[in-house]
């Protein structure tokens, strides 16, 4: 009898070099890869939050990525057009176990292709988030958490989206810049 083991990170990258993308001081001319996972409105909150940090950078561009599933990575087409014509990127939204976890391992993958990223994860799965940030070599990796006064499974109405995205969007500028 023969046992398979499979790799439940599910990596992207053929690399085994994995470090974290370096940073420029600001966003200014930046691509923003949008990878929604398609839980509730995560599609809508990432454009918020790209619309957030559009009023404070010069920023180039977004390219909204969906996810085929919220527990799989993007597709490889998806891919391809995220390694290539992005300088920056957000994934989420984590807020299911699978679709943290998930998200968590998108942005870490990004940066190991050199894309500074930032995953966006619901405050109560950060059990999974922090086990997959271990899993993957990178313990620390910072992400952005928002709270539970908002609902996991985003099913936020216009206004939630709004205020959300007002109180994650300079963190998130934070975690992608050398600021």
């Amino acid at each position: 009898m023969s046992v398979i083991g499979l790799d439940p990170t599910g990596a992207q990258t053929t690399s085994d070099v994995r470090t974290l993308a370096d940073r420029k001081p600001d966003l200014d001319g930046a691509v923003v890869g949008l990878v929604s996972n398609g839980v509730g409105r995560s599609s809508e909150f990432l454009q918020a939050v790209y619309d957030k940090l559009a009023e404070r950078y010069a920023l180039a561009g977004a390219l909204p990525v969906g996810k085929p599933n919220r527990s799989v990575p993007p597709t490889p087409a998806d891919w391809a057009r995220l390694t290539t014509e992005t300088t920056v990127a957000l994934a989420g939204f984590g807020g299911c176990g699978s679709c943290s976890t998930r998200s968590l391992r998108d942005a870490l993958e990004l940066e190991w292709a050199g894309i500074p990223s930032v995953a966006l994860v619901h405050q109560q799965q950060l059990s999974g988030v922090t086990t997959m940030a271990t899993m993957s070599g990178f313990p620390d990796y910072p992400y952005v958490v928002v709270d539970d006064r908002y609902a996991s499974l985003a099913t936020w109405t216009d206004e939630e989206i709004s205020a959300i995205a007002d109180q994650v969007a300079d963190r998130v500028a934070e975690l992608l810049t050398a600021s």
